[in-house]
């Protein structure tokens, strides 16, 4: 396929860096003239804020802005991010709350129709054509990813299956049967699939799939090879959420060097978590967006609590636009022990480069360690080969971590099934997240 033919929108997405940032600028100053008189939140946070400019004139004013965060939304009513009338509203969706409670969203025809053309820039990007079958796995309903996807699919003139997440043996029979050629999915659920067609000793090679569309969570590289290998297809990353637009923020193309963002909609900074200060291209921090065009519910500098890093660099698929690294996880999800920064995504790729465990796992803190729980490929494990394969997973941690952590095998059926989104830590009466 020839990157032209990966390209939605060619004038978008491959204009000039000069006129790109003309465009982000036209379209700020005008977000930030509307919010400022029409959004009750930013009226009165803008009138307290004493750095924040009469207007915008250049791009790095924006800095002077106050950040947005989840709890300003959760600790507002709705009606209060609104920058249009209550009867303008079209459709409402909300987070996945895997983190906290959800966020519910508001959205207007014109953030439907835009949402759509976004969507198709990324199934695009990942190579899917108007002669694929799409198997659309996620969650349809409040969740963003189901419909996000099948408008998207749908704008690119693709067939779209909307079996949803759930009732793995069908998803399994369907895309043997009804010969899809695209699934999108979580990563997690990816394994589940995988894993569940194995335990039936079902070949997913068979099937005819070529692309899987991840997203919703960090996919970690270890475990994205292990999928390619185990369905026989290739997986592009997707980034996106629900406060800002859904899926269609940002996406791999063929080149695999981080996701180019929609910077026609979306302008990106990434901050120091701690300090917010603003940080240099390349240097790793928390992503930061500002959705200029959203209609409904706009948001300027939105924290989004997940870290990656910035690439201005030209890219050899044609486009010009912004690229960010595959994200490492999340703010919440970091765990420090003993002085070390832990991501369950370091975890997740150990264990998707040894053999006899899956890719399904907890970590549950504890004082100055940690203990994860990882599900063995075999239900029953005797103490000696439970011992070697517990000393293994311990060295390749430690190698991995710098960290020595409490390894915890358990059987399959021990730790539910991700079907959609992964929730990795578990917290009780004894957990901390900082050891």
């Amino acid at each position: 396929m020839t990157a032209r033919r990966e390209i939605w929108d060619m004038s978008a997405e491959t204009m000039s860096r000069d006129r790109l940032e003309r465009l982000q600028l036209v379209r700020l100053r005008r977000c930030y003239r509307r919010v400022n008189r029409r959004v009750p939140f930013y009226r009165h946070r803008f009138s307290e804020h004493a750095d924040c400019p009469k207007n915008i004139e250049t791009l790095g004013d924006l800095h002077h802005l106050p950040f947005t965060t989840k709890e300003d939304i959760l600790s507002h009513p709705t009606d209060h991010f609104l920058a249009i009338s209550p009867e303008r509203i079209l459709r409402f969706h909300a987070t996945s709350g895997t983190t906290g409670h959800p966020l519910v969203m508001a959205y207007s025809s014109r953030d439907i129709d835009l949402w759509a053309d976004l969507v198709a820039r990324v199934l695009a990007s990942a190579g899917v054509r108007a002669t694929d079958i799409i198997q659309n796995a996620y969650s349809y309903g409040l969740f963003s990813g189901g419909l996000g996807y099948h408008y998207g699919a749908e704008k690119l003139g693709v067939a779209v299956i909307p079996i949803s997440s759930g009732n793995t043996r069908r998803q399994i029979q369907f895309l043997l049967n009804q010969k899809a050629t695209v699934i999108c999915a979580t990563s997690s659920y990816l394994s589940v699939i995988a894993e569940v067609a194995e335990e039936a000793h079902i070949d997913c090679k068979d099937a005819p799939l070529r692309i899987a569309v991840i997203g919703g969570e960090p996919c970690s590289e270890g475990l994205r090879m292990q999928l390619e290998d185990r369905l026989s297809l290739r997986i592009a990353d997707t980034f996106g959420l629900t406060e800002i637009i859904g899926p269609g923020v940002s996406m791999e193309c063929s080149e695999r060097n981080g996701l180019h963002i929609n910077e026609d909609h979306f302008i990106a900074e990434v901050v120091d978590p701690e300090t917010g200060r603003v940080l240099p291209e390349g240097e790793t921090g928390e992503l930061v967006l500002s959705s200029v065009t959203k209609d409904a519910m706009p948001l300027l500098r939105y924290r989004t609590g997940d870290l990656t890093f910035l690439d201005r660099t030209a890219c050899e698929c044609g486009r010009t636009t912004a690229r960010m690294g595959r994200v490492i996880g999340r703010r919440d999800d970091m765990l420090v022990v003993r002085g070390v920064n832990v991501f369950p995504g370091q975890i997740e790729h150990v264990l998707a480069e040894t053999s006899g465990v899956t890719t399904n796992f907890e970590v549950v803190p504890r004082a100055r360690t940690l203990v994860v729980r990882v599900v063995s490929t075999e239900p029953i494990i005797d103490e000696k080969n439970r011992s070697q394969l517990e000393s293994k997973l311990l060295g390749r941690m430690h190698s991995a971590l710098g960290l020595r952590l409490d390894i915890e095998l358990v059987p399959p059926a021990t730790l539910k099934r991700n079907e959609g989104k992964a929730s990795r830590i578990a917290r009780d009466s004894e957990a901390t997240s900082t050891c």
